[in-house]
């Protein structure tokens, strides 16, 4: 067994990413098996995805060291209407990290996100109608943040989100649509100061293919790059200031 991991950590360290082994078990046509990580360029680990194959649905993450071991596993679970209900989150040694609880609304709005670990934090979302009004954000029952959300007038167009820490305005993020599949959110300080802006970038079939990061200097500080084949998403590519790819995530599909 030892041989085996030292010689398939050896494939994988060497071959190009276009040569990367294929899925194994079952899985449903189209769907990830394998997300292999490369950083600057050097084979760095894979996160490896099983199905329950009477819905579909993720069942488990196996997140595998560039050496073969295990990291972690992380195991889904959810409703009979087909909702995310829980993450839950175990080292190598199947010892529990944490958490994530997943809760609704009537009317199927994300209502809470709760992780129970070392802490426990808490994400609580309210609407009005089916526009997301408020969020909080809270750590041990202490709130860290929250959040005001403005749409334009009869619209379900974003507009502005307030964000208020120890109720006090901390900072504005804006957003502006654009016609040629392009999202801005710049985001101020109190005083409507500049402080950075995404710029997000999609396809005719309102996937995402870039995501753009400056600086309040309007300096280019990273970039995302989404990269599909035959409709699917094929590897994500990230850079830094200087253009360096640091990161590229690879998918193999069944």
């Amino acid at each position: 067994m030892r041989w085996f991991v030292f010689v398939l950590v050896l494939i994988l360290t060497n071959c190009s990413i276009d040569e990367l082994p294929s899925c194994e078990g079952i899985g449903f046509e189209g769907q990830i098996c394998k997300e292999y990580q490369y950083v600057f360029g050097r084979y760095n680990g894979v996160n490896e995805y099983e199905y329950d194959l009477n819905t579909g649905f993720i069942s488990r993450i196996i997140t595998k060291r560039k050496n073969g071991s295990i990291e972690g596993v992380a195991s889904y679970s959810y409703d009979d209407e087909g909702r995310l209900l829980s993450i839950v989150f175990k080292d190598s040694k199947s010892q529990l990290l944490k958490e994530k609880k997943i809760y609704y609304n009537d009317a199927g709005d994300i209502e809470a996100e709760v992780i129970l670990g070392k802490t426990k934090t808490e994400h609580n979302y309210h609407y009005v109608g089916d526009a997301l009004i408020t969020e909080i954000f809270s750590v041990n029952g202490q709130i860290k943040w929250s959040d005001s959300l403005e749409y334009f007038s009869g619209t379900n167009e974003i507009y502005r989100k307030l964000r208020f820490i120890d109720k006090t305005l901390y900072q504005i993020t804006y957003y502006e649509v654009f016609t040629n599949n392009v999202i801005e959110e710049r985001v101020t300080n109190y005083n409507g100061i500049t402080q950075t802006k995404k710029v997000t970038y999609y396809n005719e079939n309102q996937e995402i293919i870039e995501e753009l990061t400056y600086s309040k200097e309007n300096v280019l500080l990273n970039k995302v790059a989404f990269i599909y084949f035959d409709g699917e998403l094929d590897k994500i590519e990230k850079y830094n200031e200087s253009g360096e790819k640091y990161e590229e995530l690879n998918y193999q599909r069944y």
